[in-house]
């Protein structure tokens, strides 16, 4: 057990947390040890919570991560966890596990962007699946965000001044009217912009600052 609380149930083998971590949400100590010890395989840290509750006050976000949860939890269930996630705007891979999963349950949970609805008993092969590839979702969503942030840091003042003109919505006149310049530098620094960026209209340069 940790200082703050979390059970550590596995770390790297020099002893150093694992840069990918699994989080593991269930009221019932043997039922998260033997999923911890399930996905030892995958060279994971895995860090243990009784209670979404718990989660929420003691989670420290990891660069690659997913959260494992039992559907039915005391106090907030999984689907109430990952509502509240959502409006706490923690992006993460949830996996939801159930022996009492009804279909309006599986629907609820992937409507709210569940990687997965698994039943108990636990398959080990499903299990160590549906936790590596959304590991693996996590990792190239991490990738992506590390692109666009090198991509928009090679921008310079102005241009991306123009840039939130543009993402803004605003005209070409508009933005050389809010700016000071002419329409035509405008056109030069969008210009600028898209070769920089690597994009090639603004539909696409929008869906590379919003992610």
């Amino acid at each position: 057990m940790s200082k703050t609380g979390v059970s550590i149930a596995r770390q790297g083998s020099d002893g150093a947390a694992t840069r990918r971590a699994v989080h593991i949400v269930d009221d019932e100590a043997e039922f998260r040890d033997n999923l911890a010890e399930l996905v030892t395989p995958l060279g994971v840290e895995t860090l243990c919570y009784r209670s979404a509750e718990h989660f929420l006050s003691e989670y420290r976000p990891r660069p690659v991560e997913c959260l494992v949860s039992d559907l039915r939890l005391p106090g907030a269930s999984a689907l109430g966890l990952q509502r509240m996630l959502i409006e706490r705007n923690v992006l993460i891979q949830v996996i939801v596990i159930s022996g009492f999963g009804a279909t309006p349950d599986v629907v609820a949970a992937m409507q709210r962007g569940a990687a997965d609805f698994l039943d108990k008993p636990v398959d080990e092969a499903r299990l160590l699946a549906a936790v590596g590839d959304a590991l693996d979702a996590a990792e190239q969503r991490l990738r992506e965000c590390t692109t666009r942030e090198a991509a928009l840091q090679r921008l310079s003042k102005r241009e991306r001044e123009v840039l939130d003109l543009l993402v803004d919505a605003r005209t070409t006149i508009e933005a050389a009217n809010l700016l000071g310049i002419s329409p035509k530098t405008v056109e030069k620094h969008r210009a600028k912009i898209f070769e920089k960026t690597g994009v090639g209209s603004v539909p696409e340069l929008i869906r590379l600052v919003i992610g």
